[in-house]
């Protein structure tokens, strides 16, 4: 190791010779050193020397034959890839149309929620439609009421004035309305012709007037049809 390391020293640390250029590298001086030093090696270092050479072809082999292997796997491995690659391809496409699938669901629930809107607004507005109807009809049915009230009202109004009013009456052919030209009650009827009494378009009565009388009972809205003369005396 010593004498190495004298060497080492030698080539280093030894000043170019005055013939050569004071610029030329220092590792043209050193190789001519080693070529002026190579009688005096020891044998150790060829042996070294050998030994590295040996390494180093071993190690060239081992590449050639790795270097195919690596080809082999790395061509494996390129499949490998464009296999995964073309998995992936098909999960994006798979991926997409449930994507657009999914949009086209939501947007078909949009229409039917708009849909639903619509027909939710249109029974709202029936139901407000069917309530105004029926408040209508609850409003008819109170003017009904009240229209029959002021009927039966106007009625026994009629009929009190027509028994404060009671009176002898003597007609010519014509119609009349008990509770409007005559008050209701029993009268002695007498005259010449013929007279018709009834109610609803119906006659309860049909017969000739004679001069010794006949009795008749008037009822509020019965219709007196006279054909001649007549005289009621109310009794």
């Amino acid at each position: 190791m010593e004498k190495e390391k004298d060497i080492i020293e030698i080539i280093v640390d030894e000043p170019p010779r005055e013939n050569e250029a004071a610029s030329d590298p220092p590792i043209i001086s050193a190789r001519r050193y080693v070529k002026r030093l190579k009688g005096d090696l020891p044998k150790r270092f060829v042996i070294r020397g050998a030994a590295i050479c040996a390494a180093a072809a071993a190690l060239s082999l081992i590449l050639g034959i790795a270097l195919p292997l690596s080809d082999a796997v790395v061509s494996h491995r390129l499949a490998s890839m464009r296999l995964s690659d073309s998995d992936y391809v098909n999960a994006r496409q798979n991926a997409d149309s449930a994507k657009n699938e999914r949009d086209s669901a939501a947007k078909r629930l949009e229409e039917k929620k708009d849909e639903l809107d619509k027909f939710n607004a249109s029974q709202d507005s029936l139901r407000k439609i069917t309530e105004s109807n029926d408040a209508l009809e609850q409003e008819k049915n109170a003017l009904s009421d009240e229209l029959a009230s002021k009927r039966s009202a106007l009625a026994a109004i009629q009929a009190s004035l027509a028994d404060k009013t009671k009176k002898t009456v003597t007609w010519s052919s014509g119609r009349y309305t008990v509770g409007v030209n005559i008050a209701e009650g029993r009268y002695t009827v007498t005259g010449t012709g013929s007279i018709s009494i009834g109610s609803s378009g119906k006659s309860s009565v049909n017969k000739l007037l004679k001069s010794d009388g006949d009795v008749f009972t008037l009822t509020n809205g019965d219709i007196i049809q006279i054909d001649g003369n007549a005289k009621f005396v109310p009794e």
